[in-house]
Order: C-alpha cells, then structure tokens, then sequence
C-alpha cells in the first residue's frame, strides 16, 4: 500500500488534479476500508477465485453502503457456487493515467492482478469531470474552450489502451481469466442541460459534453472488444439508449449527486453479471 500511496501522490503533485468526483468529503486518494484487505496480493484459500477490483471510487463504493465490487462478488458466489475473496483496489480519485502508473510500475498491483481469477476495471470517469470543470469556469482552452476536453479524450484512449495491455498482455489473460471493463454514465444530465457555461458554443453543458463522453465510451467498447474482454454497458442502463436520462429519477445516485447510490451499485452489479463467467464457467 505504501508503494501505491507513493505513486500516487507523486502524480498527484501539489493537489492541482485533486479530481471533483471526490471534492465532496473524503481525500480524494484515500482507499475505503482495511488497507489490509485491499492490497494484500497472497495467494487465495485453497478452492477460492481471488477478484481484484481496479478503479476510481466507483470501486470503493464511495457514497454506498455497498458498492458494486461486494455486488458483483455476490452475483458470482451466488451464480456459480464458488468462494470468492475480494482484494479491491480501488483508490477515491484515481485517473486513467494513475492506474495506468500502477499497473505498469507497482509490483503490489501487478502481483495481485497477476494471481486474480476475476478482475473487473473502471476508469476514466475523473479524466472528464476535471476537464468538465475546467470548461464550466471557461479555462478549458481554445478558441471554442473545449481544448481540455479534447485532450482529456485523447490522454484516456492512450491510458485505457496501455491498462488493458498491461493487464491482459503483461499480467492475465482473457482466456483463462474473468476480465470485465465497463463504460460510464453521466451523472448530470438535468443540471448540465439547463446550464450555459460557454454561450459562443450555441448548446448547453449537456450537449456538450455528451459528445465527448460518447467518444470515450466508444473507445472503451472498441478496444474492449478487440482485446477478447466483455464490457458492461452501465452508461446504457444509467442514462438510457439516448444518453439523455438523468440516472437520479430512476434512483441510483447518491446525495452528492456524483457517486451511484446503492441502487446505482446494484445496477452495475447486474450489467456485470449479464455478461457471464467465462471463461472460468461456461
């Protein structure tokens, strides 16, 4: 843990990308729970499927009583009968370039995603919303102020890209390992869409950044799928076939209005355990 702590803060620099997916209590690299359980990279008990969890605070939990990756868990001890021990390592804030630094750079991570049965990989979601912010206070850039989020696009298709080729090249692969990613939602659809930030783009927040996170979960779709690993569609479930619903009406946010609610968490769970257990259990 203090190899990954270091790493982390040594990205994070001053607090400059504190991300605002977690500026609504907790530090914003601070993992829930025992330190213990969530980086500990032994061998599972004999007969038991060791999952790790790779993410931001969707993996944590944050804002839950019980997120996705004790869900998930559940789905598969429930589904197939197996022992399942859970090393989640997922850390409030992350970004796509900090998880591509652990798994490319941090023997923890890498020993423990190198023994896992299942893992499951959520990412991205702080690379946009930093950028989001940057737009909405017009210091995104360009004559149209979406430079940064064309960059944020730009900076997760080459991350996202080096972390499945860490995981499934370098560390398991999807052929004797459960490997599931998964795109993500839009938490803002109804306050996006009665807000103007940029009045020279002629569309609201909504519109605007819709598109870009379109691009980034087609990207996560394609390479996903080029690679052999299943992805669950949870900005589907969450926003829609049009990506225009607002996932607080159905309840799966949290107060925060960011972070899934326990609902949300269990709809991610589902998306997840549509996809099957292959190639483990057929």
């Amino acid at each position: 843990m203090l190899a990954l702590l270091a790493l982390l803060l040594s990205t994070l620099g001053c607090g400059q990308e504190t991300a605002k997916e977690d500026q609504t209590g907790e530090g914003a690299t601070t993992p829930v729970g025992s330190t213990e359980d969530r980086t500990a990279a032994s061998e599972p008990a004999p007969g038991a499927l060791s999952y790790v969890a790779l993410g931001d605070s969707l993996a944590t939990g944050y804002g839950a009583d019980r997120g996705y990756v004790d869900r998930y868990a559940g789905l598969l001890r429930a589904q197939t009968g197996a022992t399942v021990e859970v090393r989640n390592l997922g850390v409030n804030g992350l970004t796509s370039r900090q998880l591509r630094a652990g798994i490319e750079g941090d023997r923890r991570v890498r020993d423990a995603v190198r023994r896992a049965d299942v893992v499951t990989i959520n990412i991205g979601a702080n690379d946009l919303l930093q950028a989001r912010s940057k737009y909405q206070s017009g210091n995104c850039g360009g004559a149209d102020n979406q430079d940064c989020l064309r960059e944020a696009v730009a900076g997760f298709r080459a991350n996202w890209d080096a972390i499945l080729a860490g995981v499934i090249t370098d560390l398991r692969s999807p052929g004797t390992t459960v490997i599931r990613a998964m795109d993500f939602y839009n938490p803002s659809v109804a306050v996006d869409a009665a807000t103007v930030s940029w009045p020279a783009a002629g569309a609201n927040d909504f519109v605007v950044f819709k598109e870009y996170l379109e691009q980034v979960n087609s990207h996560i779709a394609a390479s996903s799928n080029a690679r052999g690993v299943l992805h669950a569609e949870v900005y589907e479930s969450f926003n829609g076939p049009n990506g225009d619903e607002d996932p607080s009406g159905k309840g799966y946010m949290s107060e925060d209005g960011i972070h899934p609610s326990d609902e949300g968490h269990a709809a991610i769970a589902r998306e997840l355990g549509k996809l099957g257990y292959e190639p483990l259990y057929h």
